[in-house]
């Protein structure tokens, strides 16, 4: 038996419902996904929605899953120029971090936490020191200048949020992306781990363990 779920415009509302939408009824065989809906996408939709599909899929493993409409779709394109659909494994697009950005976007980018370690142990430094290239490029996107007091004021901000993915998460890696629409005076950054969270990662304070035993 086959089930269908719809994808839709991947802003904060279609998201959450995409979430609800992940699952299928008892006796399914085989689940599809049509991407005809999926006509607006933004950075925090994809990078949440392509982490879902991913472990959706990686869950049921005895089922089989194939997309429709994701070559036709309004918003397909450019959710495949980012790298949105190779991210949870469907051969369609560029690959994460593969189209080379410019000042109006970064695709999805994805960083082994391992890779930045391994930079450390070899050229040393601190962790902080081999993020600053990451950290500039997105604050370039949301500052909409590579310079000035605001760019670096973001940049730093932007900096320490992921040395804590890198140092506290516990997460193998992380995806970023970054959009802006000038036509809508808007930009969004968004960035995602799957590390073990604020309360696991505070669990381990000693003064604040049996505070959060439950």
């Amino acid at each position: 038996m086959k089930h269908t779920i719809f994808v839709p415009s991947l802003t904060w509302e279609g998201t959450r419902q995409l979430l609800k939408d992940l699952h299928f009824p008892a006796g399914t065989t085989q689940v599809e996904f049509d991407f005809s809906g999926m006509t607006r996408v933004e950075p925090f939709g994809m990078l949440v929605a392509s982490r879902a599909i991913h472990m959706f899929r990686a869950d049921h493993r005895d089922i089989r899953f194939h997309a429709v409409n994701h070559e036709t779709g309004d918003g397909c394109s450019y959710a495949a120029h980012v790298g949105f659909f190779k991210t949870f494994g469907l051969q369609f697009g560029k690959d994460a971090g593969e189209a080379s950005g410019n000042a109006s976007y970064i695709p999805i980018t994805s960083c082994p936490v391992s890779e930045l370690h391994e930079d450390v142990e070899a050229y040393g430094g601190r962790i902080g020191d081999h993020l600053i290239t990451q950290s500039r490029n997105l604050a370039k996107v949301l500052a909409r200048s590579g310079t000035g007091t605001l760019h670096d004021v973001l940049a730093y901000s932007i900096r320490e949020i992921l040395r804590n993915i890198v140092e506290h998460s516990k997460a193998l890696s992380y995806e970023y992306c970054a959009q802006f629409w000038p036509s809508k005076h808007r930009v969004k950054v968004a960035i995602l781990d799957r590390g073990v969270g604020v309360r696991e990662t505070l669990r381990a304070h000693p003064k604040l363990r049996e505070k959060l035993k439950y």
